[in-house]
């Protein structure tokens, strides 16, 4: 007997309690992760694909690649018809490991596709241009008009949306100048919304890699 309550009142007791502060933690719990999905969606627009857990954001997968991953990802630039052992053996890795970790880059999308570099004048295609695009408006559908008809044209390999007194910047390669002008005529001029077109041409070129900086 304590304090006037038998031992299995106790019992029961300390077990209600226990399962009441479960219940509020839970509750807590549930309360902050909504909190958090709230906050998230009003700084990014939508849900952006984090873990959110007891009021902190903690980073995806794809914030988590570590220095052996950017190694991986840096040789493959380099050479992207490597096999897995060769790759292993460069970044000091047993294969399984390192085809592991190549999956994941995969499938987390860091690592989009493998493709041939490809002698651009021996393509056919030696003139390479920078052209620099203003709108006459900024509106949303005037932007979005634009943006999906260049994404739609083959000669422009480059889009960049720019600061400053242009809006745009496209890296675009003809076969010549008169190839040029009817590109010019035939694709540009006709997306709506286009308020000046300059541009300039690549005398030569100086370099160009895939090879990102390690970091």
């Amino acid at each position: 007997m304590v304090n006037g309550f038998g031992s299995k009142t106790l019992v029961f007791i300390i077990v209600g309690h226990v399962a009441h502060l479960q219940f509020l933690w839970q509750t807590e719990r549930s309360s902050l992760t909504q909190k958090n999905k709230r906050n998230a969606a009003q700084c990014s627009g939508e849900l952006h694909p984090q873990m959110i857990y007891f009021g902190n954001i903690l980073p995806t997968n794809s914030d988590l690649m570590d220095k052996i991953d950017q190694k991986i990802i840096r040789e493959l630039q380099r050479d992207g018809r490597l096999t897995n052992q060769e790759l292993a053996e460069r970044v000091n890795l047993s294969p399984s490991p390192c085809l592991r970790r190549l999956r994941n880059l995969e499938q987390q999308g860091i690592i989009r596709g493998y493709s041939a570099i490809v002698d651009q004048k021996r393509y056919g295609l030696p003139v390479t241009v920078f052209v620099r695009i203003k709108l006459q408006h900024h509106t949303e559908q005037a932007v979005g008009e634009f943006e999906t008809a260049i994404k739609n044209i083959d000669e422009i390999l480059e889009a960049h949306l720019m600061t400053g007194d242009w809006d745009y910047l496209l890296r675009v390669i003809v076969a010549s100048l008169e190839d040029y002008e009817r590109f010019t005529r035939q694709s540009i001029h006709r997306i709506p919304g286009v308020a000046g077109i300059e541009t300039s041409f690549a005398y030569g070129e100086v370099k160009r890699t895939n090879l990102f900086p390690a970091i």
